[in-house]
């Protein structure tokens, strides 16, 4: 779940809606779905559904060799706009 956590905003910040300053998890719903095995890359893909002034909704897969392992949905607080 902390690589779920870590993804997030990696994602966020790859559709360049989360650049400077702290935010924070607001919430964060898992579904394992399926067995992942170890040694074997795992595959984060992150979506943007919509982004309001303070708030970023995201979902995603984590994939291990084209099969799900676990789905994901989230809520991230934007930083607050510097003073």
């Amino acid at each position: 779940m902390a690589f779920i956590d870590c993804a997030l905003f990696a994602g966020a910040h790859g559709c360049g809606v989360l650049t400077v300053g702290t935010a924070q998890t607001i919430d964060c719903n898992v579904q394992f779905v399926g067995p992942g095995r170890p040694g074997t890359p795992l595959d984060a893909e992150v979506e943007l559904l919509r982004e309001t002034g303070r708030m970023l909704f995201l979902r995603g897969l984590l994939v291990q060799d084209d099969t799900t392992v676990a789905a994901f949905s989230a809520t991230i607080r934007k930083p607050s706009p510097p003073k």
